[in-house]
């Protein structure tokens, strides 16, 4: 300190005068010290706020041939948040990646993403029928013999029908209209 300086040390102070590489050595055995001692405290303190999480986190298992809903909130202007649909699908459970992933697909040509989860909850109304076929294997599910398509539980809007296969029926292609600036040139 600048008052050291100027006054110089106490007497007790200056016997216990340490060398540069004495000073280095203490000065790393604390800062270790004290690293240990907060690391320690943010294991308890993880601890106690997973425990807390986990106080009303649910256990719910999703295997594969499950359909589910899909949590995706979208933001609308000047409609309430509480009006607004926050789950899409319902969706099928295509392949599960441990310990928290699933694999989803809406049909059987859509592209398959991967979600949390914590992102899902069960269909519990009439779904469409699954488009696994079992191979033998336990990784797929039968097809569900019901070819009835319905409404499941959380609403959703209104699918398209299917035929007895279980298939979607085929879009119709239409050929566009010229635009009528261009009528009166041949080509």
């Amino acid at each position: 300190m600048p008052l050291d300086l100027l006054l110089d040390l106490p007497e007790h102070e200056r016997t216990q005068t340490l060398s540069v590489s004495d000073f280095v050595r203490q000065t790393q055995e604390r800062t270790a010290d004290a690293y240990a001692l907060a690391r320690e405290h943010l294991r308890v303190a993880t601890e106690r706020r997973k425990a807390s999480y986990d106080i009303k986190a649910k256990d719910v298992e999703f295997h594969v041939g499950d359909w589910v809903w899909y949590w995706y909130p979208r933001k609308y202007p000047s409609k309430s948040v509480k009006w607004q649909r926050s789950y899409t699908g319902p969706y099928l459970v295509i392949r599960k990646i441990e310990p928290v992933n699933v694999v989803l697909q809406r049909s059987r040509k859509a592209k398959p993403f991967v979600v949390h989860i914590n992102k899902l909850k069960k269909c519990l109304g009439d779904t469409p029928p699954s488009w696994l076929i079992s191979s033998g294997s336990g990784d797929t599910v039968p097809e569900v013999s019901d070819p009835v398509r319905s409404e499941c539980v959380d609403g959703g809007a209104p699918r398209a029908p299917i035929n007895a296969v279980g298939q979607d029926y085929p879009t119709v292609k239409r050929r566009r209209r010229p635009p009528q600036y261009l009528a009166h040139y041949y080509c």
